[in-house]
Order: C-alpha cells, then sequence, then structure tokens
C-alpha cells in the first residue's frame, strides 16, 4: 500500500534511517568490543605460558612431570616430550604478530625466544550455521563479516635448557554476551525511544502545513477569513506573511471587479428609468408594449446583477437562522399566491449560522425555478451529524446532461430544453451557488429517471 501522507512518509524514512545508523553503529561497537576481548585474551595466554615456561624451566627435572600433570584443566593442557609436539605456523594478521609481540614482552629472560608457535580455530567459522539464541546469531555474522577467531586455540612448543620439549596449548573460551553486546532490552528502549522523538519532531515540523491548508480551506469559502497566525520558524512566517498577502489581494481583486459591476448596474438604472418614462408616455400600441416588457427585463437583469455583485462581496452579518422555518417560510410565500409547494420539515429546530437575507434569496430562486419550468415543487429536509441536506424538487423536463454544469454561469439559460418560458435573467442558480458556496455548502443537480429536476443543497451544522 503506497502511503500518500507527507507526515507518515517523512516519520517512516526518519525513523528507518535513525534506526539502521543506531544499528550499524551496535554492530561496528559490539565488533570492536569482541576484537579488543580477543586481544586481551591473547595477552593474558601470552602470560600464562610465561608462567608455566618459566615454573617449568626454574624447576628440578624430577618434579617437572607433577608440574606439568597438574596443570590439567579444560582450557589448558601441557606436556613434556623431547621433540617439539607444534611446528611454528603463521597465522593470519594481525593476531599472529600481536601475539608473538605479548610473548617477547611477557619472558622470562628469553625463556621462550626460541619458542615455536601455531594458532589454528576450531572449529572454523564455516562451522554449522545451526543458531539457538540472537545472540548466538548476532556473533556469528560479526565473526563471517570481519573473519574473527572462533575458539582460537593458541598452542607453542619451547624448548628446556635441560633438554626437552614444554607444549602448551590454551583454548580462548567463548565470550559471554554480556561483555560484548549492550542488552537487547537497552536496544529495544532505544529504539522506541527515538522513533517517539522521531514522530515528535516530524509532527512539530510539519503542523504548519496543516494550519496552511485549514486556512486554505477557510479563504476558499469565506472570502473574510481573517489573517494566518505570523509565528514559528522563519521559513513558516514568510510563507504565512505571503499567504495573507495573497489573501489582500484576491480580495481587492474581487472587490474592484464587483465594485465595477455593481456601479455599471446602477448607472443603467437612471437611463432605463427615463427610457420607461418616455415610453409610458406614448400612446398605446403593440410597440409599446413590446418596448415596456423589454425594459421591465433589463430593470431585472440590472437589480439581478447589483444583488449577484453584493452576493460576491459576502457584506451581510452572520447570524444564528432556524433553516427549517426559513424555507418554510418561503414555501408558504409560494403558496399563498397560488403555487403547488410544499415542503417536508423535520422535527426540532435546524440551527445553522449563516446571512439570513442571502440564504432566503437563494432558496428562493430554486424554488423559483422550479415553478417556472415546472408546475409542483416539494423540499425535503435531511439531517446528519455534521451536516443539512435540503432537497428540491420540482416536476418539469429536467436539464440535458451536458449542460447541468454550465446553468451555474452567470446569464446562462437554457430554456429551449425547459420549457417554453424565457423569462428570467440567467443569474438565479449562479446567484444561489455563490450564496451556498460561501456558507460552506455545495449544490448539486440530477435529472429524475422518469422526469423532473432534484436540486441538493447541503450545508454544515
Amino acid at each position: 500500500m503506497r502511503i500518500r501522507s507527507l507526515t507518515t512518509q517523512t516519520i517512516t524514512m526518519v525513523t528507518l534511517g535513525l534506526t539502521t545508523a543506531y544499528l550499524i553503529g551496535l554492530f561496528h561497537y559490539s565488533r570492536d568490543r569482541l576484537d579488543a576481548l580477543i586481544h586481551l585474551s591473547l595477552r593474558t595466554t601470552a602470560q600464562t605460558f610465561a608462567h608455566v615456561t618459566h615454573t617449568v624451566a626454574s624447576s628440578n627435572t624430577a618434579w617437572r612431570f607433577d608440574i606439568v600433570n597438574t596443570l590439567d584443566e579444560p582450557h589448558l593442557r601441557a606436556s613434556l616430550s623431547g621433540n617439539p609436539i607444534f611446528s611454528d605456523e603463521p597465522y593470519r594478521p594481525p593476531y599472529d604478530q600481536i601475539f608473538r609481540e605479548h610473548i617477547k614482552r611477557e619472558s622470562h629472560s628469553n625463556e621462550m625466544a626460541n619458542g615455536r608457535i601455531s594458532m589454528v580455530e576450531r572449529p572454523p567459522v564455516s562451522a554449522s550455521l545451526h543458531r539457538d539464541t540472537v545472540s548466538e546469531w548476532f556473533l556469528h555474522v560479526l565473526r563471517t563479516v570481519y573473519r574473527l577467531p572462533v575458539h582460537l586455540n593458541v598452542r607453542m612448543s619451547v624448548p628446556l635448557n635441560s633438554g626437552g620439549w614444554l607444549n602448551i596449548a590454551y583454548v580462548i573460551p567463548e565470550f559471554p554476551a554480556e561483555l560484548w553486546s549492550p542488552s537487547l532490552t537497552t536496544v529495544g528502549v532505544m529504539t522506541i525511544s527515538i522513533i517517539l522523538i522521531s514522530i515528535w519532531v516530524v509532527r512539530r515540523m510539519l503542523s504548519p502545513l496543516d494550519v496552511f491548508a485549514r486556512a486554505a480551506r477557510r479563504f476558499a469559502s469565506d472570502i473574510h477569513a481573517p489573517p494566518m497566525p505570523i509565528r514559528g520558524a522563519a521559513e513558516v512566517r514568510e510563507v504565512a506573511a505571503v499567504f495573507n498577502d495573497m489573501q489582500d489581494q484576491v480580495r481587492s481583486m474581487i472587490r474592484s471587479r464587483t465594485e465595477m459591476m455593481g456601479a455599471l448596474s446602477h448607472d443603467l438604472r437612471t437611463p432605463l428609468s427615463l427610457i420607461k418614462l418616455r415610453t409610458e408616455a406614448l400612446p398605446s400600441s403593440d410597440e409599446r408594449t413590446k418596448l415596456l416588457s423589454s425594459i421591465s427585463e433589463m430593470e431585472s437583469i440590472v437589480s439581478a446583477t447589483l444583488g449577484l455583485a453584493r452576493q460576491a462581496f459576502d457584506l451581510e452579518d452572520r447570524q444564528d437562522i432556524d433553516l427549517g422555518a426559513l424555507i418554510q417560510a418561503i414555501c408558504d410565500d409560494a403558496s399563498d399566491i397560488g403555487n403547488d409547494v410544499t415542503v417536508m420539515p423535520l422535527s426540532g429546530k435546524i440551527i445553522i449560522h449563516g446571512q439570513p437575507v442571502a440564504l432566503r434569496r437563494a432558496f428562493s430562486n430554486l424554488i423559483d425555478n422550479g415553478l417556472r419550468y415546472g408546475h409542483r415543487v416539494r423540499a425535503f429536509l435531511e439531517r446528519t451529524d455534521d451536516r443539512i441536506s435540503v432537497r428540491i424538487k420540482d416536476d418539469g423536463p429536467g436539464i440535458p446532461d451536458e449542460e447541468i454544469k454550465r446553468v451555474f454561469e452567470p446569464f446562462y439559460r437554457c430554456d429551449r430544453s425547459r420549457s417554453e418560458n424565457t423569462e428570467g435573467t440567467g443569474l438565479g442558480l449562479s446567484l444561489a451557488k455563490t450564496v451556498i458556496e460561501n456558507h460552506g455548502g455545495t449544490v448539486e443537480l440530477n435529472n429524475e429517471a422518469t422526469s423532473g429536476l432534484t436540486v441538493t443543497v447541503t450545508l454544515p451544522r
């Protein structure tokens, strides 16, 4: 499964990197400790050989066999012979050279100067791969990678002044894991600590991204969203300042465009009023009636454009609203003038925080749109944990699928596919969508299977 969260990716990478580095460091640390123990064992072995040789060489010849027989221990063997049992065989560096240097330093009066040294491994590194514990596996890997001696058997034949040879063999025993490897409990605690610290650091470093995401979503639904707080690291403060500047520039641009559109629409009212007065003064005729109808349509467009301009900049104060009561009032007003409009209310109040005038205009436009192209409108309210849904269903001809997205564009109308009624400015759905989105909601249009159109409005509670 692909990890998409940047926080999870960063935590995973940091944790793996730190854990890998720690394990590699532990591996090298254990190798150095184990190698140091081997060097110490070689020194101890050289001291043991020197003491045994000096004891045997300085004792009475008749007592030498008794002295040698007392050295019968599991890791130490000694014997007397007429000829040397062991030959001088060099071992791989650096252990052979180190042991020979220890022999020279520990020898009494050069008693071991002519000794013959042989070092062998028993068993060899390639011995059975069967390992019963983690420590044994770890030890096997260390010895295989770094070619460390396994059960090193140090042997030496030393000539005696009175004749004959003293033969000594010592097998360096296995070192307990606690001497060269840290406790697995300690390793586990340190690894978990690294992971927890990494998670805390990464989440702290990436938390500004969540703040930016929330600020961007808030600004997308509310153009008057407050600026981001400027705090944190220097880079974070710089980005927050740039984001706030962007908000101001977008607000300024929208304000300029809406003010220009509102000014144009406002300025058109005066000449339209003059034209209407002069037209009304004309004698009654079909042309006069058509002119007055066109002027009324232009006034409707101007009024709708002014409303859209005001709503685009979201100037109305927000307050708690009973959405159910608001929609019921709109439907009652439509019914009072003879329209077939009903609402299926929910029990209890449905309180949202919004702009009552803007929401009333938006839902009125949606219900009027259904009545314009159909004969009957039904409104249904549904409530979930954090959302409110309002479905407005009409019995009209519906909207062609290819035009559903375009009907929210300002001044766009698909009257020919909806009905013969060509009244309207083409701004109703656009205004409704703007209002709903300013409240953090969504608007969807869906054609019914048989006939009619369903408008689904979803608002946060």
